[in-house]
């Protein structure tokens, strides 16, 4: 039987977030798929340490003794796993600490392509002036760097309660079909332009998002960090600098092919200005010093 592992973070047993919940995970249940609730405020999750022993491991697993850790039940309980859901509340204009904290003990899996594809969606519920959009958009970019299938999410705000919930039976059906499909068909691993084309209409839109990370806002390839870095000679290994190079050159033209509003050059061009800038910045500052490891091949690749 399909598994659609089902995590609520606020610790209101009975809250509206819990309600949003029940609504999703009812209507996953009708579907045939099982629903596995997990209490977040119930389990031991630390934060992350930046140690980088998930990285340097073989079989990429977190050195800490908590749920999410090697031995965690929580992180084994992810990889088993057809399909993903949270319910989130909205505190401080965005979402939880506990959600936040889950999510980033979540680094090792971005080392492998176990969790590429998993169906993922997320209820976020607001009560006072809201910022629900804010929070739903930060697990999109979240979902985004762990190559999840973004199924929905919706943004939840009590002025308008009753109506939402209909909308949470809609996001459950997904998801419960969606995570029985991927039992019985084998789940659709993603290649990083097929990840971007899936997500360039979502709430955290990946293109944009990236192209001004690396620009600063500027949207200039000439103002923009890789360049700077090349032009100021602040990269000394030859191999980084060669991918910073590559950097550049693909970042340049993603740049054009973002103001032409080229969608499709900019979707292919994406991975390897995310794979240059990745190899580049982990060989230069990373691979020695501070991890002491090459890049997992998984991690950002061209492909």
């Amino acid at each position: 039987m399909a598994n659609v592992l089902c995590i609520v973070t606020s610790p209101r047993k009975n809250g509206y977030t819990y309600q949003a919940f029940k609504a999703v995970t009812d209507e996953i249940e009708k579907t045939g798929a099982r629903v596995e609730e997990i209490f977040l405020a119930r389990r031991k999750i630390n934060p992350c340490v930046s140690c980088f022993h998930c990285v340097r491991d073989d079989n990429h697993l977190c050195c800490q003794d908590d749920d999410m850790g090697k031995n965690g039940e929580l992180m084994d309980k992810i990889k088993k796993a057809d399909a993903l859901f949270i319910a989130d509340p909205v505190y401080c204009w965005s979402n939880t600490a506990r959600s936040q904290t889950f999510m980033e003990r979540m680094y090792p899996l971005l080392w492998t392509t176990q969790i590429n594809g998993i169906p993922f969606g997320v209820v976020c519920c607001a009560s006072n002036q809201g910022m629900m959009h804010e929070a739903s958009r930060q697990f999109c970019k979240l979902a985004f760097t762990y190559k999840m299938a973004w199924i929905n999410g919706l943004d939840i705000h009590l002025a308008d309660f009753e109506n939402k919930l209909k909308q949470c039976k809609k996001l459950g059906k997904e998801l419960g079909e969606a995570a029985i499909d991927a039992r019985t068909n084998g789940r659709k691993k993603m290649t990083e332009a097929e990840l971007v084309k899936s997500y360039v209409g979502e709430r955290w839109n990946p293109i944009y998002g990236y192209l001004k990370n690396l620009t600063g806002g500027t949207f200039a390839w000439n103002q923009s960090l890789p360049y700077l870095a090349l032009a100021n000679e602040n990269f000394q290994k030859e191999e980084a600098k060669a991918e910073l190079e590559k950097t550049v050159n693909y970042l340049k033209e993603m740049l054009q092919a973002w103001k032409l509003k080229d969608m499709t050059a900019c979707i292919e061009l994406f991975p390897k200005v995310s794979s240059s800038w990745t190899s580049a910045t982990w060989m230069e500052f990373l691979e020695d010093s501070v991890i002491g490891t090459k890049k997992p091949k998984a991690y950002r690749a061209e492909k």
